[in-house]
């Protein structure tokens, strides 16, 4: 029987040996698949990287290269072809336009027993609206009445007018240099009436000077004293045989106009008379 015992031992052994490998991987097997699940789980919980936004350039490339994609020649053939639009129909004729006339051609003369026809008032052209502008310059009285007053004060050392006319008449030395001498035109130009003794001025004058002091001193140097920051303004044709002057100021007339008549003898004449007009006499 022991001997039975040892030869059957052997044969169990293998037995033994290989069930107990089989159970040491068993155990091997359960940790490493529970460590595997454990992983596969943490994947799920990790967090993914955000996406990183193309820069300008890269997508200026992706477009040019869409843009160079080459074109199917093929898909082109399923698009449809529009058809040709039928013939438009024929226009109408229109009438011949007539010849404009040449530009040098005469017009024909109008027929004289013909009667131009009136426009009615509704037809008549309508006005502008416009009114005219008046003058920058016009004519002012107060400043001409203060232009004249300043006349009053000329040379009074030499004003004789209370002696006018019998001063500036004396028709006993030369009545050629004196108003005795005048033809009554000549006179009718300044006076509506005057004798030796009294006077009457013509209406356009309003007043007049009579002054002994040499015409040549009268003229130069004292009616531009009377007349300070306004121009004296000779006329060439003068008025009635005797100089004309015109006061301008501004560059217009003010209003004002000067005769200036020698008398007496000498030359240029001893004496002058200065009529002062408001309105111009010629």
């Amino acid at each position: 029987m022991e001997t039975l015992e040892k030869r059957e031992l052997p044969e169990q052994l293998p037995q033994t040996k290989s069930g107990g490998q089989k159970w040491r991987w068993q155990w091997l097997l359960a940790p490493l698949m529970s460590l595997s699940i454990f992983f596969h789980i943490a994947l799920l919980f990790v967090p993914l990287p955000a996406p990183v936004p193309l820069a300008e350039e890269d997508i200026e490339e992706e477009i040019s290269e869409e843009e160079e994609a080459p074109i199917d020649i093929l898909a082109l053939s399923d698009i449809d072809v529009p058809e040709p639009p039928s013939e438009p129909l024929p226009e109408s004729p229109q009438p011949p336009e007539t010849a404009a006339p040449p530009p040098d051609a005469v017009p024909p003369p109008p027929d004289p027993n013909q009667v131009p026809e009136t426009l009615p008032e509704s037809q008549l052209p309508e006005e502008t609206g416009l009114e005219e502008t008046p003058p920058t310059n016009t004519f002012d009285p107060a400043r001409q009445q203060a232009l004249l007053d300043q006349t009053g004060g000329i040379n009074s050392e030499f004003d004789q007018t209370q002696d006018f006319p019998l001063y500036a008449w004396n028709p006993v030395k030369e009545p050629a240099a004196y108003l005795a001498g005048w033809e009554p035109q000549r006179l009718s130009c300044f006076f509506s009436f005057i004798d030796e003794m009294n006077y009457d001025l013509d209406p356009r004058a309003n007043r007049l000077k009579y002054l002994t002091r040499n015409y040549g001193l009268i003229v130069n140097e004292d009616l531009p004293r009377t007349f300070p920051g306004q121009e004296i303004v000779p006329q060439p044709d003068g008025y009635c045989g005797e100089d004309f002057f015109v006061i301008n100021e501004n560059g217009v007339p003010a209003g004002v106009y000067v005769s200036a008549i020698g008398v007496g003898e000498g030359n240029p004449p001893a004496n002058v008379i200065l009529v002062f007009w408001v309105e111009d006499p010629r």
